[in-house]
């Protein structure tokens, strides 16, 4: 069956059913078919599919991953007792991210480790004491001796909503006596949405 549309100042148009498609022909023989939109579509899986490989979301997609992995065969030192330090930064782009970050701390040989605290920040060198984006323990004894690394502060998953790229740090701050500390550690971001 086919019906004649003639909208205002445009060529004639000949709309004819094909199925369930609606293939409309105009004056320049080009044809466009729209597919029937009255018919629901299957849904096979209600959720968003993740991978059965194991590799990463593109950038810009739910589930982008960015980490900074620092070895604890490369340690960083910590500094001076009571200053913070960053361990290390990661580089997000625009984007709503949970940030998580573990630091790991080194007394050396005569090192007397008493406070210690982590945080993920917006600024070099600065502990951010923002609820959930820090942790810190301070021992009644202090831990002591080289290669000790019961000494750790985790701080868990928080949300930065970034409306443009931004650099996160990963930053230690220590109190201790004596020689020095070494830290390491990771950085990471998951993008949720």
């Amino acid at each position: 069956m086919a019906a004649e549309i003639r909208p205002k100042d445009l060529p004639t148009v000949t709309a004819t059913t094909v199925g369930d498609k609606l293939v409309l022909d105009g004056a320049t023989a080009r044809s466009i078919t729209v597919a029937n939109f009255l018919t629901s579509p299957t849904v096979t899986t209600p959720n968003i599919v993740g991978t059965a490989a194991a590799n990463n979301a593109a950038a810009g997609s739910v589930g982008e991953y960015v980490e900074s992995n620092i070895a604890n065969t490369s340690p960083v030192a910590a500094g001076t007792t009571t200053v913070a330090k960053t361990l290390t930064s990661i580089s997000l782009t625009a984007g709503d991210w949970d940030v998580s970050g573990v630091i790991e701390w080194i007394p050396l040989a005569t090192t007397v480790l008493s406070s210690y605290a982590g945080s993920i920040s917006l600024v070099t060198n600065t502990v951010d004491i923002t609820n959930g984006r820090w942790s810190i323990m301070t021992l009644q004894t202090g831990i002591t001796g080289a290669g000790n690394t019961d000494a750790s502060n985790v701080v868990s998953p928080c949300r930065f909503s970034l409306a443009s790229t931004t650099t996160l740090y990963l930053v230690g701050r220590a109190t201790y006596t004596t020689a020095g500390l070494n830290m390491y550690g990771i950085l990471r971001a998951r993008r949720v949405r």
